[in-house]
């Protein structure tokens, strides 16, 4: 009778154990999957001429705002944009790409968390040109007004921001 009460209550202390175990392991396993998520969206790939200064100027603004930024120098971009589905007209000097987005121009890093964040069905958002003031188009105290435009799936677009 002794023998039977230990290994029932061997049994359950090794299950209650495992169970725990098993917790752990898949709560361990949730939470580093949803920091590869965080950490895959704060990663841009940024393709831009070797030559642009203002580029360089907005992956630092980009920095400063917590993204890690893998730059790619490519002789155009013209490309790469045309490969995301940026129209011709809404184009400028460097395209991103994070989070199954693309990235077009000079961006404001609280625009593309936001996009991060809401997860629409669009193809990305450009600020078509370069507009002074923008991030990375910095010119003392001038600052041109300018949209932040959201590329919709058709080619269309509507305004995300407007600064």
């Amino acid at each position: 009778m002794i023998a039977k009460t230990l290994t029932l209550s061997i049994l359950i202390l090794t299950g209650g154990g495992l169970a725990s175990c098993s917790e752990e392991s898949a709560t361990a396993q949730e939470t580093a999957a949803a920091e590869h998520v965080v950490a895959a969206e704060k990663l841009i790939s940024v393709y831009k001429t070797p030559t642009c200064g203002c580029c360089n100027a907005w992956i630092d603004h980009l920095e400063q705002a917590g993204f890690e930024v893998d730059a790619n120098d490519v002789p155009s971009t013209n490309p790469v944009a045309s490969e995301a589905g940026v129209p011709s007209t809404l184009r400028s000097c460097h395209t991103a790409k994070i989070g199954g987005y693309v990235i077009e121009g000079h961006v404001p890093a609280a625009d593309i968390k936001r996009l991060l964040d809401e997860r629409p069905d669009i193809v990305g958002l450009t600020v078509p040109g370069m507009p002074v003031g923008s991030p990375g188009m910095e010119m003392g105290d001038r600052k041109d007004s300018y949209n932040v435009l959201a590329i919709g799936r058709d080619g269309s677009t509507s305004v995300f921001a407007s600064y």
